[in-house]
């Protein structure tokens, strides 16, 4: 009796941590990042290449979150981002990252969540979550940039344009 009891627990337990993958939420709520980098190219700006995340450390606006409560936010505001998507909406592998955020998590493995700019033509943005592709609702471009304002950050890439205001 108790080891069916045990099984019935355990599948339980199983079938819940896959409906919490599934909707994105399990790896924020495991995951403590100690700090976050976030880098975005500013609105306006074009370039001649197609950019992707190592281009974007080379160019971009880049800002230092170090406080791991405000780094945890940041994290939970991303995952809240996460959109579900139906089969015949799947995300795309390959976008142009315009946007980057590196948690930096103790004893583990950044985590990755990039993402592209808004689009008139698209109710979500384009992204990759730790090189899975997502979609992830509009409203997080402005609310990370929210943060930076909020947070008086200093932009860190000499090699960034000067006009790294956040919006």
């Amino acid at each position: 009796m108790k080891s069916k009891i045990f099984s019935l627990v355990l599948l339980s337990a199983l079938i819940s941590a896959r409906a919490d993958a599934d909707s994105g939420q399990i790896g924020a709520a495991q995951a403590k990042p100690s700090s976050v980098e976030i880098l975005f190219v500013p609105d306006g700006y074009s370039y001649v290449t197609h950019i992707n995340a190592e281009i974007l450390k080379k160019i971009g606006c880049q800002y230092m979150v170090s406080d791991a409560v405000a780094a945890s936010d940041l994290l939970t505001l991303a995952s809240n981002a996460r959109q579900k998507t139906t089969n015949s909406d799947q995300p795309i592998q390959h976008f142009e990252t315009r946007n980057l955020l590196v948690f930096h998590i103790q004893h583990e493995k950044d985590l990755v969540v990039s993402y592209s700019k808004e689009f008139s033509n698209l109710s979500h943005l384009m992204g990759s979550w730790d090189g899975e592709p997502v979609h992830l609702r509009i409203g997080l471009l402005g609310q990370v940039r929210d943060v930076i304002d909020r947070a008086k950050l200093r932009q860190l890439n000499d090699k960034a344009p000067q006009s790294c205001g956040s919006k």
